[in-house]
């Protein structure tokens, strides 16, 4: 019988498996494509490689940088988007390959 004040804490401590499925519930995981216009989201990983993938590094793409959808082109034109203080355009099959996590709040407050 372990009579350690841990064991104690532990047993009555939430189970980290309903910590993650709250941290899950609190956030979405989405393509930058699909972020909707004026929701900030952050940069969650990059998934292009080779040099396009080191140059949207080199332009702020890095993890936890804000991110946000300025506009968006018809007909499956570019995205305009504001990362950090830089504004800049980017296709979307780029687009497509960069995950961003958003708060579920901002997301359904604004979709």
């Amino acid at each position: 019988m372990d009579s350690s004040p841990s064991l104690a804490l532990c047993e009555s401590a939430v189970p980290v498996a309903d910590v993650v499925e709250r941290a899950a519930d609190a956030c979405m995981r989405l393509t930058l494509c699909a972020l909707p216009c004026g929701v900030t989201g952050k940069v969650a990983n990059v998934l292009l490689g080779g040099s396009l993938g080191d140059r949207l590094v080199e332009l702020g793409f890095t993890n936890d940088a804000p991110v946000r959808v300025l506009r968006r082109a018809p007909f499956g034109g570019p995205l305009q988007l504001q990362i950090r203080e830089f504004v800049l355009s980017l296709r979307r099959d780029q687009a497509l390959s960069i995950v961003v996590v958003v708060p579920r709040d901002d997301a359904a407050a604004d979709a």
